[in-house]
């Protein structure tokens, strides 16, 4: 059980452990993906002519993410949020997350285990997740867990998760059935072709498509103040699989909640210790980054990064004072 107040920040490479595309491999995915279904596209208005000029335009934009493709001023926000919506969605496999004792994977079973235990109801934690990710493996994994751990019914666990604080920035594939029995979108791999359930496919990809948010959307700027609030009564925060993109970090008032006082001039990171003050901690997974970034995070952000070689489920296993 968490009783620290404790935020959870997930980034993209959160959800790669569950099979999820990200970064250049999700747009090279949505390239492919477009050009194999243009009937498909085509049923929302755009043909050959329109497919291939995104696909083109994407492949030849060098740049490093499909949000920071479709975020300026662009002509393909629908085509681009249908593309996301479709790959993601084929993505969401439950046997990615539910897996076998000797598989399992990635930062959900830890954290499963510290929301649950001793108490068996996850809402007593006191816990936020933070989600950059458009898809709902989080959820998805928590239900299927609380209903096969604790053996509550279907109503019981709804009602305790719904109280938990998951906040998805930039938007959603959509809510699931146990959240919205009528316009919930299950959490399957989905056949869009299919002759029998195309149309109703097609429907669901069309909601979760506008589901989808960018940076210059209203709600996501909404999204952001809100988040910044959670971070300020935090008195833990994790980045787990998290880029550390200097706009998201201003976006979230990282250097404001670190530290109430802070000002570039007035305090500097260079002399702070989570170990040795009493301001909140935060911390994060630092896979594959450089020294160079790892300094700048400590020293300009209070961000500390452990062992560049650990991923999440290693980073959690071995820093798991948030309990």
């Amino acid at each position: 059980m968490i009783k620290t107040p404790t935020t959870f920040i997930l980034g993209a490479g959160a959800s790669v452990p569950y099979g999820f595309p990200i970064g250049e491999d999700l747009m090279r995915k949505i390239i492919d993906d477009v050009q194999m279904n243009k009937n498909l596209f085509g049923s929302f208005g755009f043909d050959n002519a329109k497919c291939n000029e995104f696909c083109v335009s994407l492949r030849k934009s060098t740049s490093k993410s499909i949000d920071l493709f479709l975020e300026s001023p662009s002509k393909f926000e629908e085509i681009g949020k249908l593309g996301i919506a479709f790959t993601l969605g084929q993505n969401e496999k439950e046997s990615n997350i539910m897996r076998p004792p000797n598989e399992r994977v990635g930062i959900y079973p830890i954290l499963f285990h510290n929301l649950i235990e001793p108490q068996r109801y996850l809402s007593e934690n006191k816990v936020s997740f933070l989600t950059f990710n458009y898809e709902r493996s989080l959820e998805k994994f928590l239900f299927e867990s609380c209903q096969n751990f604790t053996g509550r019914t279907y109503e019981e666990i709804n009602d305790d998760i719904s109280k938990l604080e998951i906040i998805h920035l930039h938007g959603t594939l959509g809510k699931l059935p146990y959240q919205d029995k009528s316009e919930g979108i299950e959490y399957r791999s989905k056949d869009y072709q299919d002759q029998t359930r195309g149309r109703i496919e097609r429907i669901k990809l069309e909601r979760s498509a506008k589901n989808i948010l960018l940076m210059h959307d209203d709600k996501v700027i909404d999204n952001y103040k809100i988040a910044s609030n959670i971070i300020k009564e935090a008195a833990q925060v994790y980045f787990l699989g998290f880029g550390y993109h200097e706009e998201i970090l201003r976006r979230l008032d990282i250097r404001g909640n670190n530290h109430p006082k802070y000002t570039d001039k007035l305090f500097d990171f260079r002399s702070y210790s989570p170990e040795k003050t009493q301001r909140k901690v935060f911390r994060g997974t630092a896979y594959n980054l450089g020294a160079i970034k790892r300094r700048s995070l400590r020293e300009q952000w209070g961000i500390f990064t452990d062992d560049v070689n650990l991923d999440g489920k290693s980073f959690l296993a071995d820093f798991g004072e948030f309990i």
